[in-house]
């Protein structure tokens, strides 16, 4: 591959050079008491500084460039026309003492220059290397043409994990806390999403105390933080709800609304949603899926959702999502209520003994269910637990549970 023509000054004349891929321009030496920093304007955005010495020398160099963390693991040692090896550097966490130190360790009148490298070669550790690794190599680099040294405290800023959502990905709370990023502006942004292969880039916050517990999320890069995302898999996709009209409480963005529209076959669903927010995405997420006519969304709290034409039950002690529409003129009613379950921290708890505590909520939540029913219908009912399912766990001993509870009155 070549580059595009680069000029230089040499003798007082201007010449043109085609560079080939691990081509050179040799340049001054370091300058006494200073360090071997280059303007970044200079410097072809597609080089790197090396250091030049003779290949029996090569290893020498290497460890000591390492053990000061100069070496850039992003390229390969390269051999020069003239039978020299270049090994490349980060050049502005090289100073005229390593330069010094690395002269002592040769005999006198061998090679130990500085040079640039256009179109390095990319080490073979950087085409396979991991993002997190890709990420501070480039970083690294990046910086060097601003004139800082990487650091410690720049290596512990670096985010060890992020989500991604299709083109966008999304930072760690932790990461990138450092004064140093800050000055950088949006160019250390693009930096960063095209290391990690994304088109835009955001960071989350804090979870605000509010009463929607709303996320804060600043997006570094981007035009809109707005995400598709498609879900496979859940469980209420395969009811059978043809012709049922649904009350989906807490709906926040259609994580239920959505599959019991388009796979389980439901006629209409009311969602009930307090978070502007929430209720936001879910109109888009239903016209996403062109069932935007078969929803109606209730802004509103859920606690009064026994206001909607269906009649509903609910448990007002804790708010939460306990609710059975009994007024459909059929028998047979399937109730699913969600809950948290706290496990005892101070000790690690069994999987039986942890499936005990899952059933024990089941049946106290059925019976609880059992006697609303009664009361609202002035007669006998019974419930069934049909299903017990672990969603997720916030934390190590909190488990979030969905209850599939049949309701049905006695004959």
């Amino acid at each position: 591959m070549t580059s595009d023509s680069s000029t230089m000054a040499s003798g007082g004349m201007e010449q043109q050079q085609r560079l080939e891929e691990g081509s050179f321009l040799e340049m001054e030496g370091v300058r006494a008491g200073g360090s071997c920093k280059m303007a970044a304007e200079d410097l072809c955005c597609s080089g790197t500084a090396a250091l030049v010495t003779e290949p029996q020398f090569a290893q020498l160099f290497r460890k000591h460039l390492q053990k000061e963390g100069i070496l850039h693991r992003g390229y390969r040692v390269q051999k020069l026309p003239d039978g020299t090896v270049a090994l490349p550097v980060l050049s502005q966490s090289l100073m005229v003492q390593h330069l010094q130190q690395l002269k002592k360790k040769i005999p006198p009148g061998r090679t130990c220059v500085l040079t640039w490298i256009q179109n390095p070669i990319p080490s073979k550790a950087a085409k396979a290397q991991s993002p997190v690794h890709k990420l501070r190599d480039e970083l690294q680099h990046f910086i060097s043409t601003y004139g800082a040294a990487w650091s410690e405290e720049l290596e512990k800023d670096l985010p060890c994990s992020w989500q991604r959502h299709g083109d966008l990905v999304l930072l760690s709370e932790d990461s990138f806390k450092a004064t140093l990023w800050e000055n950088l502006g949006q160019e250390l942004w693009k930096v960063v999403a095209g290391a990690l292969g994304a088109q835009r880039l955001a960071k989350r916050g804090h979870v605000q105390s509010d009463l929607f517990r709303s996320p804060t999320v600043t997006l570094l890069l981007g035009q809109d933080g707005w995400v598709e995302h498609v879900d496979n898999g859940i469980r209420i996709a395969s009811l059978r709800c043809a012709g049922e009209i649904v009350v989906d409480l807490y709906a926040g963005i259609g994580y239920f609304t959505l599959p019991y529209l388009v796979h389980a076959g439901a006629a209409f669903v009311h969602a009930c949603e307090w978070n502007p927010y929430a209720v936001e995405a879910l109109k888009k997420n239903l016209e996403l899926n062109g069932v935007q006519d078969q929803c109606h969304i209730h802004l509103g709290d859920n606690r009064k959702a026994h206001e909607l034409p269906h009649k509903l039950m609910l448990d007002h002690s804790n708010g939460q999502c306990l609710a059975q529409r009994v007024s459909n003129g059929q028998d047979n009613k399937i109730l699913q209520g969600d809950h948290n379950i706290l496990q005892d921290a101070g000790k690690r708890t069994p999987v039986p003994t942890a499936k005990y505590e899952w059933q024990r909520w089941a049946e106290v939540t059925a019976t609880r269910i059992r006697t609303l029913l009664e009361e609202l219908d002035e007669k006998p009912w019974r419930t069934k637990i049909l299903h017990i399912e672990q969603v997720k766990s916030y934390a190590p001993h909190v488990h979030h549970l969905v209850l599939d509870l049949e309701c049905q009155p006695f004959t």
